[in-house]
């Protein structure tokens, strides 16, 4: 199984920011936002889930939870900017450090309608 970078981070709900939380390894994983109820579906250890549900509860407001994978930080950057996201780190440095593997099965994939041409 190749394994991805799980980038769990925190997007402003105008997209002028990013805040790369953690990252992980995992399996491939689309873009899906993370609610209080699907993210124990991602099997986080204990001690970093409390952290990152305390920072994603303080800053609920003005930012949203996101996850998602990609093969390096130049592709999970262009892949935040052909979303339309600006103010992106330029490091893939998180606010807390780990490099613990993650089970993602149980979450869902974004389903997106596609339009015929």
């Amino acid at each position: 199984m190749k394994t991805f970078d799980l980038y769990f981070y925190l997007a402003k709900r105008d997209k002028q920011g990013i805040r790369i939380l953690a990252k992980f390894l995992s399996k491939q994983q689309s873009p899906i936002r993370v609610t209080e109820d699907n993210i124990d579906n991602l099997f986080i250890p204990l001690n970093y889930l409390n952290e990152i549900k305390q920072k994603i509860y303080d800053s609920r407001m003005l930012w949203e939870a996101w996850v998602e994978t990609a093969d390096t930080f130049e592709n999970f950057t262009t892949l935040l900017r052909k979303r339309q996201y600006v103010n992106i780190p330029i490091t893939s440095r998180p606010e807390i450090t780990t490099r613990s593997i993650v089970l993602n099965n149980k979450l869902e994939n974004q389903i997106s309608m596609l339009r015929k041409s």
